[in-house]
């Protein structure tokens, strides 16, 4: 593009802001990892007590292994659903700044 001769200016815009955008890229990708890896790990530690818990309850003789199962499946299930409109929440707050950068 020639803009009265000032490739170089434009050129160096251009740079600047896809620099910009690699840095703020870069910061969104690690804060979205360190999220997911507290989420996980947070997760991960509840189905180990639940399944602790229940297997003591299994033992004693106050529940039965399958009512035990299922409770984890269904708990699973929910747990499921309740990521997935997290991330609808983020991918739409993300659109919604997208388009209003535009308007």
């Amino acid at each position: 593009m020639r803009t009265f001769a000032a490739e170089a200016l434009e050129t160096q815009k251009y740079r600047s802001g896809i620099d910009l955008s690699l840095e703020k890229g870069a910061k969104k990708a690690l804060a979205y990892g360190l999220l997911l890896g507290i989420v996980i790990t947070a997760a991960g530690i509840a189905v180990l007590a639940v399944m602790y818990f229940g297997a003591r309850l299994v033992v004693a003789g106050e529940l039965d292994a399958a009512s035990l199962t299922s409770f984890i499946v269904y708990t699973a299930y929910v747990a499921a659903g309740l990521g997935s409109l997290s991330n609808l929440y983020t991918e739409l707050m993300s659109g919604i700044g997208a388009s209003e950068r535009w308007v």
